[in-house]
Parts: C-alpha cells; structure tokens; sequence
C-alpha cells in the first residue's frame, strides 16, 4: 500500500508474529560516549524493506503528518 503521493506506508504485509523485535531497526547516527545511552540521533531502518521511516508532505485523512518508508531516512533524536 502507498500514500496518496505514492510513498510505501510503514506495513505493507502481513506482520511476523514469531519475532516482532526484527521489524525495525534503531541505528545511532552521532553516538554519545556512553554506549549504554540511549540519547542522540538516530535512524529507523524496516528490516523488510531496508528503506528508514521518514515523515510526509501527504497529510493523513485526519491532517496529520503522514509517516511512511523512504530510501533516506529521518534523523531522530531520543533524549
């Protein structure tokens, strides 16, 4: 399935139910000099399809701000 501007949304197969840790992927862009730390930039990378989850210029129907796949991922930030 694709958004109205033709971008893969986040599910577009039936889910794994026999390991739902494997459906993204949370890679460190900047990490921090404690490696236990979970602050600083990240990206989030579908397993499945390899491309980084992003945010849309197409709205949902409700109006908001529509999160979908794309080659070039979002950087996110986790404090």
């Amino acid at each position: 399935m694709t958004t109205p501007l033709g971008h893969r949304l986040l599910y577009t197969c039936a889910a794994d139910n026999s390991n739902h840790a494997d459906e993204f992927t949370l890679t460190p862009i900047d990490p921090v000099a404690n490696p236990t730390s979970f602050s600083g930039f990240f990206t989030l990378t579908s397993v499945r399809t390899g491309q980084g989850v992003t945010f849309g210029a197409d709205p949902t129907p409700s109006g908001s701000q529509r999160v979908f796949q794309d080659p070039a991922p979002s950087r996110l930030y986790f404090t």
